[in-house]
């Protein structure tokens, strides 16, 4: 009964306004843009379903109005054939005549759980409208480099890393070859933080190349407060239990393209309903579309981008000695109690000493990123 109401729905739902190119690519529409995706009434925009056409036709018509080309098997789109799902594929031709390809991309889909309606604003529809925001600024001044903007479909569960997820699905079948892409950069859960008030971006994966790490460090912050790079390692080699993968950068990594995944995190409003747009700090949001603009711009124009794996351990003990002291300083009213302050003031006086291993360096980010994050307890956190 559910799904035919919640077809019932998003069928009868208004069509998505077009904004201005100007509007776009100045960051005045970006509030309104991400409100509209995150909009209860599309229902998650889950891949195949009434309220991701909605989207689709907003993101391909906002894309044409900023002049960005269409990169797909069909315009701008490109049908995922193993599931329901539908990627969209813009490209601004860069001015140069270096034959390396940007590619930027945030999935737009999100879950649609039945009565339970989960908005997404900051998973993912900030990044979208973060990524819309840099396509159209790219598309009045191009950068050097061609550059891809892919808007990926199907990252959700239960498609995550199966043959239906959309950047799975384009590497399998791309409409660029894949020997001109120099780096693919993810944006996943912006606009937010682990805590409230957090300013803090990360960088993860640069490593995988040293053009790229070198981008991003000399990448001026302007109103962020951090940009803060670290390895993928961090976050993925878990302490407890197997390891995780976290957004759309794993099949290029895996196929020894360089990746940057930029992201705030997740905090307690991750895969709830509580993810709304109201909850989001568009400043914040505003100043990472601003960073990954130059971002992108610096990229374009610098050196051939080239995979060269390089551990950096003394730059990641460093980046979680940081992290740990802005928790210490966060508000009472952050998601952590007394005992977790305690843990962090621990992990924080051993790692400014000198000591502990590369996993207690670990543990210290993952038993923050746990007690930031919607489920776990403070106990079961802190046996990490």
């Amino acid at each position: 009964m559910w799904i035919s109401l919640t077809l019932l729905c998003c069928a009868s739902a208004p069509e998505r306004p077009v904004w201005s190119a100007e509007e776009v690519r100045g960051g005045a529409a970006l509030p309104a843009v991400v409100r509209t995706l995150a909009d209860p009434a599309l229902d998650g925009r889950e891949e195949g379903s009434p309220g991701s056409a909605i989207v689709q036709r907003m993101l391909v018509d906002q894309l044409r109005a900023c002049g960005v080309q269409p990169a797909g098997e069909q315009g701008f789109r490109q049908a995922i054939r193993t599931g329901r799902g539908t990627n969209l594929l813009g490209r601004v031709a860069g001015v140069g005549q270096d034959p390396q390809v940007i590619v930027v991309s945030a999935h737009y889909d999100h879950q649609d759980l039945g009565w339970r309606t989960h908005p997404g604003a900051q998973d993912n529809a900030a990044a979208v409208g973060a990524l819309l925001q840099v396509g159209c600024a790219l598309a009045e001044a191009p950068a050097e480099r061609d550059v891809i903007l892919a808007f990926w479909d199907a990252e959700e569960p239960p498609t995550f890393l199966t043959s239906q997820m959309g950047s799975r699905y384009w590497h399998a079948h791309p409409t660029v070859a894949l020997d001109r892409v120099g780096a693919v950069v993810v944006l996943d859960l912006l606009g937010g933080g682990l805590w409230d008030g957090y300013g803090t971006t990360f960088a993860l994966g640069a490593e995988t190349s040293p053009q790229l790490w070198a981008a991003a460090e000399a990448t001026p912050t302007t109103a962020l407060h951090r940009v803060q790079q670290a390895s993928l390692s961090l976050v993925e080699e878990m302490v407890v239990g197997p390891s995780m993968v976290w957004s759309d950068y794993e099949v290029f990594r895996a196929h020894r393209i360089p990746v940057l995944f930029l992201t705030d995190g997740q905090n307690d409003r991750y895969h709830t309903p509580r993810d709304t747009s109201e909850a989001l700090d568009y400043d914040k949001l505003g100043a990472e579309a601003r960073w990954l603009e130059a971002l992108v711009r610096r990229l374009g124009a610098g050196p051939s981008i080239r995979w060269s794996p390089a551990p950096r351990p003394e730059h990641d003990r460093a980046a979680v000695r940081t992290l740990l002291t802005e928790a210490l300083a966060a508000p009472e009213t952050a998601v952590w109690g007394a005992t977790a302050r305690g843990a962090l003031q621990a992990s924080l006086q051993e790692l400014q000493t000198g000591q502990g291993s590369t996993r207690d360096v670990r543990a210290a980010a993952q038993r923050l990123m746990c007690w930031a994050g919607p489920r776990a307890s403070v106990f079961t956190c802190g046996l990490l």
